[in-house]
């Protein structure tokens, strides 16, 4: 039966939509990103974090006090080492970088800026 309906190949359309479906997912994803101010975490292993511990009462500190060493990340999950040894699997959410290691990584900066000019 010959109608004067136009046809549609349904393999040019599914490409066509999965591929604007990727465009506008991108768009959104770099929208939201941007509104959120979001940023890739600088965690590496060999880093110094503080990870965060359950309030007991409000006194008490959000963060440990203690240091505690970056053994691997993957993702946004950091495997952390205690100094007693015991390894934690957290978030990054729930770590947060030593301010020690920023100061020293701004102070070799400072160091070798001076060393530039001079």
């Amino acid at each position: 039966m010959r109608t004067k309906l136009p046809e549609l190949r349904e393999e040019s359309i599914e490409s066509e939509m999965r591929d604007r479906d990727g465009e506008m997912k991108a768009k959104a994803k770099r929208y939201a990103d941007k509104k959120r101010s979001a940023q890739e975490s600088d965690q590496a292993p060999g880093d110094k974090l503080l990870v965060k511990q359950e309030r007991k009462n409000k006194l008490s500190t959000p963060f440990a006090p203690e240091p505690y060493d970056v053994v691997t990340k993957t993702g946004n999950s950091v495997v952390v080492e205690s100094p007693e040894g015991a390894q934690l699997i957290r978030n990054t959410t729930h770590v947060k970088n030593n301010m020690r290691r920023h100061h020293r990584i701004l102070r070799k900066q400072l160091h070798c800026l001076m060393l530039l000019v001079l």
